[in-house]
Formats: C-alpha cells, structure tokens, sequence
C-alpha cells in the first residue's frame, strides 16, 4: 500500500503514475480510495478525481484477494446470527391460492433459522401431547411470534369456533408478544384487506413478503427485521 498525491498530469494518466511504482503481475489487483468531505470512497470513474487529491493505492495478489473475500463471507454469516433467541411460528398446514404447501414452505423458514442459532418452536417439531399445553408453553417460552400471513389463516383466526390457528393468534396477543408478520400469498400483500383479529393486531404493521415461490428460502430480511425489535 502507498499513497499517491495526484497531479495534474495524473489525473490524464493515473494507471502510468500507478505503475512506475510498482511491477505488476497477473494476479495483482490494485484497488484506489480517495477521501472526500472527511469520508473514504473507492474510485472507480476517472471523473471522481481531483488535482491534490490524496488517492491510497491497495495492492492484493489473487491469493490474498480470495482470503478477504471467504473472510468477509465468513463475517457476514456470523454477523446474521443471533443466538438463543425464540421464535413461535404459527401458520396454516392448508395450501395456498397458489396450491402450494404452506405448511412445507414455513418448514423451510423453520429450519433456516435453527441453522442460524435460533431456538424455534414449529408444530411438526414440538407439538405432542397435550396440544392446547404445547402451545401455550411454546408461545410463553417465545420472544417473537411469527404470524404466516395467508387468506386462510386470516380466516381461521376470525372463526367462530375452536381452531389452533386462532388459539395461537389469540393467547399470543393477550400475552402482549412481540408479532411479525409474513405475507405466504400475492393476494394478502395489500394489508387494507386484512380482517378480523389479523387485521386489527398486524395491519399497520411492516410485514416480510414471502408471497413468491421459494422465496422462503432467503430470510436475511427476516433476521434484519428481527435484530431491529
């Protein structure tokens, strides 16, 4: 690394200014900063420079440039998890609008945060026994409840009659839980046409969109928005 004072004869010929530094070889790739109004930036367009500008000249073999990459990969991983935190995720098992296996999409959401240090609670997991118990102890042992949002599970919480969806929509929000909710279809994405319990307790809310086919298998938004609460 070195630092380089441009001039008015580099800023028409900086890679000439650069290379009577240095010999370069294949698999050396410099990288130039410049600082601006106190801030660092990388430059990547000739227009960006400015004569007495300090530009910093960073020098990496491919080798090197290869480890910083799986280092940053490496960061960004561990910077997404979050561990021993709970989460409750409650969802209907009927398919979608699009006829797909909501239950199995919400399975795929399960195991992804359990890869990434949380402590889930999922029906297919720990729902035995007695069932109203079961919940009731996932949903009180839980931080965060996340609500999988579709037309049908709206309209399970909204019943008349006795339900799961609605046992665990309803203890959840007399418990006061802190709910995110995850929109699993297209149709439910426009939060006006939310009804019922669903509606009242979610509809202003800021929801993951989730609606389109296998997006369930990317939740970095979702653990974005869960370090946020």
């Amino acid at each position: 690394m070195f630092i380089l004072r441009t001039t008015a004869q580099t800023l028409f010929d900086l890679n000439s200014a650069i290379k009577s530094k240095i010999k370069l070889q294949e698999n050396v790739e410099i990288r130039l900063h410049f600082k601006k109004n106190g801030k660092l930036f990388i430059l990547d367009e000739m227009e960006d420079l400015e004569e007495g500008m300090t530009i910093k000249v960073s020098i990496s073999t491919q080798s090197q440039l290869n480890s910083k990459i799986e280092n940053e990969e490496k960061k960004e991983i561990s910077n997404l998890k979050i561990s021993n935190q709970s989460v409750f995720l409650t969802h209907t098992w009927v398919k979608d609008e699009l006829n797909r296996d909501n239950h199995g999409r919400v399975g795929i959401v399960n195991k992804l945060l359990k890869a990434q240090g949380f402590k889930t609670w999922f029906d297919e997991d720990k729902m035995v026994g007695h069932i109203d118990n079961m919940m009731a102890k996932g949903i009180d042992d839980s931080e965060i409840i996340l609500v999988f949002v579709t037309k049908t599970y709206m309209e399970k919480v909204a019943s008349e009659g006795h339900d799961n969806c609605k046992g665990e929509f309803t203890y959840a929000t007399n418990r006061n839980k802190k709910m995110i909710p995850i929109v699993m279809e297209p149709c439910m994405r426009d939060t006006k046409q939310w009804q019922g319990p669903v509606g009242i307790r979610l509809g202003g809310n800021l929801y993951i969109d989730m609606s389109e086919t296998d997006s369930e298998n990317d939740i970095k938004a979702l653990i974005e928005y869960l370090k946020r609460i």
